[in-house]
């Protein structure tokens, strides 16, 4: 037969195509394809699909989609040729169809910080209240048992609906999504049965790629404008500046918003204290008060945990008061995330020695500001930035440690081509008074040993 340039709109019934092609894999890689698979030839930053469809054909492929209006390589006419108007969108359908099966509540969390905490601690939770759980995110496809598999914050969309799938068909009945502001630009996630979406916060992020703050904003709201159903709950960060912006959005598409924070409706922070390991923590759960401890510090992570407790609502049996109430029972349980504030065990010090993946000046100051109300002595702040990316952050890193740290040691944090010591000299500039220790290992034990 000849070539089907077939124009693909956003209500194409993939089900159909799939039954007629009955492809038997699909990918957008072509050195993964194989005899009776179908080859997305989906464009790049580096590469362009495109280029690729005479290796996926020679190793197999019996069908193509590629972006409506390209040119293309002569192909044979055995070869079905589908056009599409919106790759991206349009491969998320085809995986979710072609990985049919989800989770039967899926929710889905977007911000700058706080997304990989908040999947990780809703997991612990639904883990904890004796459903079945996983996480999906920056550290990986993550269930009560360990890692499944590893992967980025947002997958691509075809990596994204196998893994859904094979936690499904692994027995996972409840899953917690990360939704990068790029994987909802892409439209990674369509396809998605999102019940519920969270929203953490929103600083100044990503903007070589999005551009403006605006644009950032946006990409964000598509997980409520977008993904989220009508009537799906969404869970939002009452005390963030675009609070407001979020809630419109949400109300315009009849979506149920609850809220977290000192001006939060649904949990609602009333008094807040520090302590050496943690925080003791007045809150106000819809009219009922409850004091607790919770087992992280900093405030940050306060707000992630509360988020995390109303996303975790979702998906369960049973009265909303009476599972909030569960819930927070359940926090002074909650395990940190490896990487976040992560408090490292040293029985034989006095010190408390915590490890964060702090690696943006925004991050770095949140830290300590975070750890400062839980010192009772001196603030040792290990600091490196790594090699082959933005410079001008460095001496604003190495600016922030000096002034909120007691001691600053300045070390390397994975060079990569760069030399260690230029970029350590940068940091420097910032922060004249710190010792500059290396290597890394060296300077964790000379920090641990001050």
């Amino acid at each position: 037969m000849s070539p089907i340039n077939t124009l693909i709109n956003h209500d194409l019934d993939w089900s159909d195509t799939l039954a007629r092609l009955q492809p038997k894999g699909i990918s957008d890689d072509s050195r993964q394809i194989q005899k009776g698979w179908m080859f997305i030839a989906m464009p790049g930053h580096t590469a362009n699909g495109v280029d690729y469809i005479p290796q996926a054909i020679q190793a197999g492929a019996v069908a193509v989609l590629v972006p409506d209006q390209i040119e293309l390589p002569d192909i044979s006419p055995d070869i079905e040729v589908i056009r599409s108007q919106n790759i991206r969108r349009d491969t998320a359908l085809l995986a979710a169809e072609f990985y049919a099966d989800q989770p039967a509540n899926i929710v889905a969390v977007t911000g700058t910080n706080g997304k990989t905490s908040c999947v990780n601690f809703i997991r612990q939770i639904w883990d904890r209240l004796g459903h079945s759980a996983a996480s999906l995110g920056t550290i990986g496809l993550q269930s009560s048992e360990g890692l499944i598999a590893g992967s980025l914050t947002t997958p691509g969309p075809v990596d994204l609906h196998r893994m859904i799938n094979d936690a499904a068909q692994s027995g996972i009945t409840h899953l917690a999504v990360e939704a990068s502001s790029h994987g909802l630009d892409q439209h990674r996630l369509d396809g998605v049965r999102v019940a519920a979406g969270g929203f953490t916060n929103l600083t100044h992020e990503h903007l070589d790629y999005h551009k403006t703050i605006e644009n950032y904003r946006a990409a964000k709201g598509l997980l409520f404008k977008q993904l989220l159903p009508e009537n799906g709950m969404a869970v939002l960060n009452a005390d963030s500046a675009d609070y407001e912006y979020y809630a419109q959005i949400c109300k315009e598409r009849d979506q149920h918003v609850v809220s977290y924070g000192y001006n939060g409706t649904d949990l609602k922070i009333l008094e807040r204290t520090a302590t050496p390991q943690g925080q003791d923590v007045c809150l106000q759960a819809l009219d009922v008060e409850h004091k607790l401890h919770v087992p992280l510090v900093g405030e940050f992570q306060l707000m992630n945990i509360l988020c995390a407790a109303l996303l975790a609502l979702s998906g369960l049996d049973g009265g909303r008061k009476e599972n909030i109430a569960r819930i927070l029972e359940i926090l002074p349980e909650i395990e940190p995330v490896p990487g976040r504030l992560q408090l490292i065990p040293a029985p034989m010090r006095k010190a408390a020695i915590y490890v964060d993946y702090a690696h943006t000046p925004d991050a770095l100051e949140t830290v300590l500001r975070a750890l400062r109300p839980h010192t009772t002595g001196r603030l040792i702040c290990l600091v490196g930035c790594g090699g082959d990316r933005d410079r001008t952050k460095r001496p604003m890193m190495g600016r922030i440690a000096q002034n909120l740290s007691d001691i600053v040691i300045i070390t390397d944090d994975n060079p990569r081509t760069e030399d260690p010591a230029f970029i350590r000299s940068e940091m420097l500039e910032g922060a004249p008074d710190a010792h500059e220790i290396f290597p890394r290992d060296q300077a964790i034990a000379e920090a641990t040993n001050m």
